[in-house]
């Protein structure tokens, strides 16, 4: 099993613009160990109220992170960097990492 920073090193490391970006999801659960993985072309199943989340994990404290490629509001143009949202399922909450 990996953990969740081992998952997410595609984006996390090897892209440059991350290496020293404050991401949440990497601050505060970087060493779970991931349970499951799951890929959504469609990004409905994430169970977050945000939209377009294609790829996202279970990690084993039950919570959910997922990869976004945000969208600017204005000309919906994909945004510079990703968002990482993060959903607690024992919580019920969303919060979402916009980086």
């Amino acid at each position: 099993m990996k953990t969740l920073n081992e998952d997410f090193d595609g984006w996390w490391e090897i892209l440059a613009k991350y290496r020293k970006r404050d991401i949440e999801a990497r601050n505060l659960y970087g060493d779970q160990l991931v349970l499951e993985r799951f890929a959504d072309y469609r990004g409905k199943d994430w169970p977050g109220k945000e939209t377009g989340v294609h790829y996202y994990v279970r990690l084993e404290n039950n919570v959910y992170v997922g990869m976004r490629e945000a969208r600017d509001p204005v000309s919906n143009r994909r945004a510079r960097f990703a968002e990482f949202p993060i959903y607690d399922l024992d919580k019920k909450e969303v919060d979402t990492a916009v980086e």
